[in-house]
């Protein structure tokens, strides 16, 4: 097809390309898992492992007929560079950009489920259930700090259909009895994320493994501030926008979050770097890195 095609350029959107393309190729690398170490990874089911050694061999595969690698970030870069250190070919940034379609100008009430609730503080963990997304530490800080938290709920977006484990993580709030904490209010639509971002108190994401998730774009585009993993990728992305946490430690992130809820001044300082931070992601967009 591309043969017939006869383009100038072929663009894989896939993590990986042709092997001998009739024309010059460039590759967007957005899969993180292709250029981190296995003992980073240790997430990874040995299905999930072997389809990503099947990736990463058909990136391998590809790579010397690619004239040009697209990553999203400095430290996706580095890592492709140290991985595939015999790529001949140049590397460019292309990041992530916020949709237009969750941009609102006025701020919107607050979501009907976060009404519903009788706790204070509100934390958004927007995302679909992944493994590397870490949502059970979420489930081991509120259930081993229950009176430290109990004035805050974190609201989760997942589907038990979303991943074998995911089914697994609600049953598993319900029965350690975590339902008025942690409430899972299923996948949202986006024209209901402003309501979300601007009413939560702040985002929290404990990922393990990134390229560029574009909710910490979204939460520096409602000012809202970010509790994130203490990891290369997230602090590079949203710099002093989030107060950083050890992610596979419960404690570390309930200190995080105790933090961030009684020092008003230390959400202030967030909210108030979440615009110089959004507008450098956005200059980002239009310059081209060598």
């Amino acid at each position: 097809m591309v043969k017939n095609a006869r383009p100038d350029w072929v663009l894989g959107l896939g993590n990986f390309g042709l092997r001998n393309p009739p024309c010059r190729q460039a590759i967007l690398l957005h899969k993180p898992h292709l250029v981190y170490l296995p003992e980073e990874l240790p997430f990874e089911s040995p299905k999930e492992r072997f389809v990503n050694g099947v990736i990463r061999r058909n990136l391998e595969r590809s790579l010397p007929s690619t004239q040009i690698m697209f990553c999203q970030t400095g430290v996706m870069r580095a890592r492709f560079s140290k991985t595939f250190p015999s790529f001949s070919g140049v590397t460019r940034l292309m990041p992530n950009a916020v949709s237009e379609r969750v941009a609102v100008s006025d701020q919107p009430a607050a979501p009907i489920e976060f009404t519903q609730t009788k706790r204070k503080t509100k934390l958004f963990s927007l995302t679909r259930y992944y493994p590397h997304k870490n949502l059970e530490m979420i489930v081991e800080c509120f259930d081993r700090d229950r009176e430290r938290l109990a004035d805050v709920a974190c609201f989760l977006t997942i589907s038990p259909d979303q991943h074998p484990k995911a089914e697994a993580l609600l049953q598993r709030i319900q029965d350690l009895d975590l339902g008025d904490a942690i409430i899972n209010v299923g996948p949202l639509e986006q024209s209901r994320l402003p309501a979300f971002f601007y009413n939560a108190d702040s985002v929290l994401l404990p990922t393990l493994l990134e390229s560029f998730s574009g909710t910490y774009l979204e939460a520096m585009s409602f000012n809202c501030p970010i509790l994130t993993s203490d990891l290369d990728f997230a602090r590079e992305l949203c710099g002093e926008t989030a107060l950083y946490f050890d992610p596979w430690d419960p404690r570390a992130m309930c200190t995080a979050i105790l933090e961030l809820k009684s020092k008003e001044s230390v959400r202030a300082k967030l909210i108030s770097a979440c615009e110089p931070r959004r507008s450098q992601h956005h200059q980002v967009l239009g310059q081209n890195y060598k």
